[in-house]
């Protein structure tokens, strides 16, 4: 296994697509790793396989820009798994861009689309939908966009009922309100659903293979994927 020590992972000098991560974003990012082990995936790529992990996330004084903070971790990568193409590691994470009373789903959208002010004018028209900055550290930030409902669900026996009554149509409006137009705008979407088991908050991600969109965010596919995921946690829990 591959070390690196104290890799910078972040900061709140200006990047190359013209931002800065506030100090405070930094500190929110550590408190949330907080005795975590983060995966690594190349290029921020979830359909690629995960090539190792990070953790230790701390924010120390930029030595070389007085003023500057740097969100530093240590890197451990797996031999033999990561590409020649990766010159380094970086952090996602989501910025505010639109905040709305009582959203009920969400939208974050990457570099440069975030920019774009006729874009956001038209999703803005839609009073349930808040919209984020999914801060990306790489060139190559754009082409997916990450959305969901803002509810998340404990996974007991009667989730699908929630599921069904509560979440899928929320889902089912999102597509039918802003599917075209951000299909559009060249970018695909990935699907993130939040589910409580246990002590735990849960990250489930659903991305559809390339024209199967409408078949891989149906009510029954959703829920087929939550459901194996359901089964695997109470597997496991057992063993």
């Amino acid at each position: 296994m591959r070390t690196y020590i104290g890799q910078v992972i972040g900061g709140t000098r200006l990047d190359q697509q013209g931002e800065r991560l506030p100090k405070q974003v930094l500190d929110e990012i550590c408190i949330k790793a907080r005795g975590s082990r983060l995966p690594v995936h190349q290029h921020h790529d979830m359909t690629q396989p995960i090539v190792g992990y990070m953790e230790n996330l701390r924010v120390e004084a930029d030595a070389k820009n007085e003023g500057e903070w740097s969100l530093v971790a240590d890197v451990f990568l797996e031999e033999g798994t990561i590409d020649d193409a990766q010159k380094g590691f970086s952090i996602s994470t989501v910025m505010p861009l639109r905040e709305v009373d009582d959203a009920q789903l969400f939208l974050n959208l990457p570099y440069p689309t975030y920019n774009d002010t006729e874009f956001i004018a038209e999703l803005s028209s839609d009073p349930t939908l808040k919209l984020g900055k999914w801060i990306k550290k790489n060139l190559d930030a754009g082409g997916w966009a990450l959305f969901g409902a803002t509810l998340a669900f404990i996974l007991k026996p009667a989730w699908d009922d929630v599921y069904k009554q509560l979440i899928s149509p929320k889902i089912d409006q999102f597509l039918g309100t802003h599917g075209e137009l951000i299909s559009r705008k060249g970018l695909g979407l990935e699907h993130v659903q939040l589910v409580i088991y246990g002590e735990h908050q849960i990250e489930l991600r659903f991305i559809p293979a390339p024209g199967k969109e409408k078949y891989c965010f149906s009510h029954d596919s959703l829920r087929h994927g939550i459901d194996i995921v359901a089964k695997q946690l109470a597997a496991d829990s057992r063993a």
